[in-house]
């Protein structure tokens, strides 16, 4: 997990589980409920209010500890790991879906004639 560098998302979506600078691991369905949760509208409690109220203020946000030297740095001890690819397998059947995918669209789209 990457920090960001101003706390506007952190505000809108949430702070996920895992604590910043681990990796999180979850499934399709659990990535689409997650997404679900997180941008579905918060109801107007006074924990939402707060949340505007302290994405809204420019003397509030430099306090909760965001900023782009964090997530630079973040970044760079990221480049420094070892990558975390798919199995072959998962990644043999992404591409032919996007194989498929592209052949479908191409068979729809008509050549332009030329003059």
């Amino acid at each position: 997990m990457i920090p960001p560098p101003d706390p506007g998302p952190v505000l809108a979506f949430g702070r996920p589980a895992a604590p910043f600078g681990q990796t999180r691991r979850f499934d399709i369905e659990e990535a689409f409920a997650r997404f679900d949760e997180r941008v579905l509208p918060d109801p107007v409690t006074l924990t939402s209010r707060l949340k505007w109220v302290v994405k809204h203020s420019p003397l509030i946000r430099p306090f909760l500890g965001f900023s782009a030297a964090r997530t630079a740095e973040a970044l760079q001890r990221l480049a420094g790991t070892a990558p975390l690819l798919s199995a072959e397998p998962v990644r043999q059947e992404l591409r032919d879906r996007m194989m498929e995918r592209l052949a479908a669209l191409a068979a729809t789209v008509q050549p332009a004639s030329v003059t």
